[in-house]
C-alpha cells in the first residue's frame, strides 16, 4: 500500500478532512457503506506504479471538454 506524505495528511487532518489509509477493496466497501449513510465522503485512488508503466494514458486537454452551457446545461445546473 502507498504511504501517504505526513505533511499532507497533517495538512488534512487541521481541515477537519479525516484521512483511511485502505487497500481497494475495503476503500470501495468504506466508501459504500459512508454513502449508505448519507455522509459527504470522498475518496482518492492510486493506482500502483505498475498500472502506470503498462497503459499509456493521457488526461484530455480542457479544449477538447464540451462547453457545458452551449451543451445545453440547465438552469439552476452545477457550472
Amino acid at each position: 500500500m502507498e504511504q501517504v506524505d505526513p505533511a499532507v495528511l497533517r495538512e488534512m487532518r487541521q481541515q477537519g478532512i479525516a484521512v483511511e489509509v485502505q487497500d481497494t477493496p475495503n476503500a470501495c466497501a468504506t466508501f459504500n457503506f459512508l454513502v449508505s449513510e448519507n455522509r459527504l465522503v470522498a475518496a482518492g485512488l492510486i493506482p500502483p506504479p505498475s498500472v502506470g508503466r503498462t497503459l499509456p494514458f493521457t488526461l484530455p486537454s480542457t479544449a477538447s471538454l464540451p462547453d457545458r452551457a452551449a451543451a445545453g446545461a440547465g438552469e439552476g445546473a452545477p457550472q
